[in-house]
C-alpha cells in the first residue's frame, strides 16, 4: 500500500490497535503532524519501522525458552 493514513487505518494496515501505534511513536516510527488534530503516517515508514523490529525464528525461541525460564522461577519461590 502506498500514501499516507490517519493513526486508525494506520494501526489497521498494521494489524494493531491506535493504542500500540501510538506507543510505536515514542518508540521511533516516524509521522506527521500538519496540524494538532491530525496525524498521518506514511505506510512505507510502517512497513520499514516493523522490518527492523523483526526477529528471526531462532530468535524467538532462545526469547520464549527466556520468558518460559523466568517463569518457572518465579513460580518456585512462591
Amino acid at each position: 500500500m502506498e500514501g499516507w493514513g490517519k493513526v486508525k487505518q494506520a494501526a489497521k494496515y498494521a494489524n494493531t490497535t491506535p493504542k500500540t501505534f501510538r506507543t510505536w511513536f515514542k518508540k521511533g516510527l516516524k509521522f506527521s503532524r500538519p496540524n494538532s488534530r491530525v496525524t498521518l503516517v506514511k505506510y512505507s515508514d510502517i512497513d520499514e519501522f516493523l522490518q527492523s523490529h523483526s526477529i528471526d525464528e531462532d530468535e524467538a525461541k532462545m526469547i520464549d525458552q527466556m520468558a518460559d525460564s523466568i517463569i518457572r522461577e518465579f513460580r518456585n519461590k512462591n
